[in-house]
């Protein structure tokens, strides 16, 4: 049976491993993409450029892989090449908050080739897409061509965001490591005071 020490020691490196890495709890699954042909066929829109702002928003239901979300993260993208869809230089695009959700973790100043789905007024991309960095494309850009520049200003315009990029945690994986840590303290606790009660009547 295990020590008090080693059922504390247990918990603790629990709680620190779901703190550091929480994909090792959730984890995302899809299939395959397909050929870059097929993925341009499958997609609303195909294009390459620069993410320039990164937001997390509570958007209601979307339809991010195979079931709804709360919330989602929006990037906007500065357009340099087009294959598909809308030819504007500003192009908004949806994915879920974080990989776990099959969600693509994009960073600002970084160039992508993005393969979306949906509508224009509402493209989403995610992990199982043949989204990917620019510069580790070659394969897709050999068979897409070189595609053309995009020359009209998206009517939305790109969306603004008055406090500044947002590029933080998934507040769903949040409150998952919260609920976690809560769970393992009040196991610990009730296993001290039973461990205690049974000191106090032995005595």
């Amino acid at each position: 049976m295990f020590s008090i020490r080693q059922l504390i020691l247990s918990l603790f490196l629990l709680s620190s491993l779901l703190a550091v890495n929480p994909k090792h709890v959730f984890a995302c699954s899809c299939v395959s993409p397909g050929a870059p042909a097929e993925a341009l066929e499958r997609s609303t829109a195909v294009f390459a450029g620069q993410v320039v702002n990164r937001d997390i928003l509570d958007r209601g239901k979307g339809i991010i892989s195979d079931g709804p979300i709360i919330l989602t993260v929006q990037v906007t993208v500065q357009v340099a090449r087009v294959w598909k869809g809308p030819e504007y230089t500003t192009l908004v695009v949806h994915t879920a908050p974080g990989e776990a959700s099959c969600g693509y973790e994009f960073k600002i100043g970084t160039e992508y080739l993005v393969y979306a789905r949906g509508t224009e007024a509402n493209l989403q991309t995610s992990l199982c897409s043949r989204t990917q960095l620019l510069s580790a494309a070659s394969e897709d850009l050999k068979v897409l061509g070189e595609g053309t520049a995009p020359t009209i200003e998206n009517p939305g315009g790109p969306l603004e965001n008055p406090s500044g990029p947002k590029d933080t945690q998934s507040p769903i994986t949040t409150v998952v490591l919260g609920l976690t840590v809560i769970g393992a303290a009040a196991i610990l606790v009730a296993v001290v005071r039973r461990h205690l009660s049974r000191k106090g009547i032995a005595q």
